[in-house]
């Protein structure tokens, strides 16, 4: 459980706490169910829910009379996913009226909604919540909000600046993460690891590089194109262990490949047909999971994504959380010289990752300090992976920024030179085509001076 002290800390600093989620997922609204006598303690007196202005007057006959019904009819039940996500919103706003907290729907109404990314990431659209969630306050002025909504609006960017812009309204942004730490930059105050109702509060440090930010939408369309792709037999199937019941069992996972952006893989358990995960958050229909590879990246950086996604899952199948299992993960294919650590000691993932980013992006991770680190280290420590070999990568990965962004000496080429891992000897084969990462090396001058 997250100390009581966070809520009362954030709601003394603002009126309004936003936590961010992903709609299609429950974790976020189980953490609030499970924090919601700290939340009262803090003096929260409204919870704001990104659902249509329309289906107000269904909220206010459930505290009236108790109407379960009418809140179920917001969703269409006849869709899984939605379904899912109507009971796990009635359990939410069961847990606040037994708290003494309201509830208040904020998003527009359904006549003028739209789900296009673009129009929902808009200025006008931002700025038309904004106006909403103020609303409360005006009838409301010693309200204390805790505002659930997604992760791409809960961004100090978007809403919580409107509030502040239009209405001088201070707010708190916390990304409450359910898939993966993909928030970790200073788009928010703070991230809550989140898991079934479970949360650890980190404080906001340097950006990882190996957790690309994909907001919410992002996510269902690379879903909806990883199903696409099986439906049209574009995909290869390949054995994922998983742990059931303390017992060790090979399932198949299918290997699609979307175009991912910045990102190098992702997995999911869906069907062709809709979502298939259990209650309580473990591993469910195994023959459903769904394994994504960036389609734009080389066959090396595929590979490495492909291993790692089938370790996350086999980690979480343990009771890890994904941001624990990925982390682990990531530090595995580190440590593999033989099968991912390339001539220049890093990853060809990771290489990729740095080529992509922008100078300030390697800023971040060249400023990066042992502290930042602690609780990666603390979670790899537990997982039996040498903690010293990790440093010795972290600093590789550093240096090779540092690289790139121009200011590296030649005593910081031979350093990393010479902490370069001794690779193993294999045949010379026919040359190949001269490409690394997806880059075209025959494209590049290497100038010695």
């Amino acid at each position: 459980m997250v100390d009581g002290q966070l809520f009362k800390a954030a709601f003394q600093r603002s009126p309004v706490v936003f936590f961010g989620e992903t709609h299609n997922f429950s974790i976020t609204r189980d953490f609030i169910i499970s924090h919601i006598e700290q939340f009262r303690d803090a003096g929260v007196t409204h919870i704001a829910i990104e659902l249509p202005l329309d289906f107000q007057h269904n909220i206010d006959e459930y505290y009236n009379t108790g109407d379960e019904e009418g809140i179920l009819k917001i969703f269409n039940l006849e869709d899984r996913v939605a379904k899912d996500m109507a009971y796990s919103f009635l359990r939410l706003i069961k847990a606040a009226k037994e708290n003494g907290i309201f509830i208040q729907l904020f998003d527009v109404s359904t006549t003028v909604r739209s789900d296009s990314l673009d129009v929902r990431l808009s200025d006008r659209y931002n700025s038309q919540l904004a106006t909403n969630i103020y609303s409360i306050i005006v009838k409301n002025p010693q309200a204390k909000i805790a505002v659930l909504c997604g992760g791409m609006h809960a961004k100090k960017s978007m809403i919580p600046r409107y509030l502040m812009d239009n209405f001088s309204v201070q707010s708190t942004s916390f990304d409450v993460v359910s898939i993966k730490p993909f928030s970790r930059d200073r788009n928010f105050d703070g991230v809550i690891i989140g898991v079934s109702g479970v949360g650890q509060m980190k404080p906001l440090s340097r950006r990882d590089p190996n957790t690309p930010e994909i907001s919410e939408e992002e996510k269902n369309k690379i879903e909806a194109l990883a199903k696409a792709e099986i439906e049209q037999g574009q995909f290869e199937t390949i054995d994922v262990t998983v742990v059931e019941q303390a017992q060790e069992k090979i399932v198949q996972a299918k290997v699609v490949k979307v175009d991912l952006g910045k990102a190098g893989g992702d997995h999911f358990n869906r069907s062709a047909e809709g979502t298939r995960l259990s209650a309580d958050g473990s591993v469910a229909d195994q023959q459903d999971i769904i394994i994504v590879v960036n389609s734009q990246t080389s066959k090396e950086v595929q590979e490495e994504a492909k291993y790692h996604e089938a370790r996350e899952i086999y980690l979480m199948s343990q009771d890890k959380s994904q941001h624990e299992a990925h982390v682990i993960a990531s530090a595995e294919t580190r440590q593999d010289d033989k099968r991912f650590i390339k001539q220049d000691g890093l990853t060809a993932y990771d290489m990729w990752q740095l080529i992509n980013m922008t100078a300030e992006e390697r800023q971040a991770i060249i400023e990066e300090t042992e502290a930042d680190r602690e609780w990666q280290h603390n979670v790899i420590r537990d997982a039996g992976i040498n903690v010293d070999e990790a440093k010795e990568y972290e600093a590789r990965l550093r240096q090779m920024a540092q690289n790139m962004n121009g200011d590296a000496t030649i005593e910081d080429m031979e350093k990393l030179a010479s902490t370069r891992p001794a690779l193993p000897t294999v045949a010379v084969s026919p040359p190949a085509p001269q490409t690394y990462a997806g880059i075209d090396l025959s494209r590049i001058q290497i100038t010695i001076i």
